[in-house]
């Protein structure tokens, strides 16, 4: 059985660092845009349908974000080589360049963070980093179907 303290307290925790790594590292990029630019980072090149599936949003949502990012010169849209009916789109060398920037800086953001903890608390950390990386896997898969 699980501990019934153990999910809000770990969910305030993780939403605080979240927030935090991202308010001060977003390079002055919307929360949407820079989600969307890592997932392009992280994907490939993708269509709209895609993106919009990965970052949950609407068709008319994607559309805007994308049109957005286009406007700083964020990505790139190219024709699908297999389906020249299909666009992708994909990061723009600025667009690669920027969420590099936003990971260096939530990357040293953290590492101060962890700084202030010792020794033991960083290793317990490193031992409970794997645990939150499956915890984030499950989150993406999708709910089991209710009978």
């Amino acid at each position: 059985m699980a501990d019934s303290s153990l999910a809000p307290t770990l969910r305030i925790a993780v939403a605080r660092l979240a927030r935090r790594l991202r308010q001060g590292a977003s390079d002055g990029l919307t929360p949407s845009l820079a989600s969307a630019l890592a997932t392009l980072s992280n994907q490939g090149p993708l269509s709209a349908g895609e993106l919009a599936r990965a970052e949950q949003v609407t068709p008319p949502s994607i559309t805007a974000l994308v049109n957005r990012l286009d406007e700083h010169g964020l990505i790139e849209r190219v024709s699908d080589p297999a389906d020249r009916r299909v666009v992708r789109i994909g990061l723009s060398a600025e667009g690669a360049a920027r969420i590099e920037a936003i990971r260096r800086r939530k990357d040293e953001q953290l590492e101060a963070l962890l700084a202030a903890l010792s020794d033991t608390e960083r290793e317990q950390l490193a031992l409970a980093a794997p645990i939150l990386e499956r915890l984030a896997a499950l989150a993406l898969e999708p709910a089991p179907a209710s009978p």
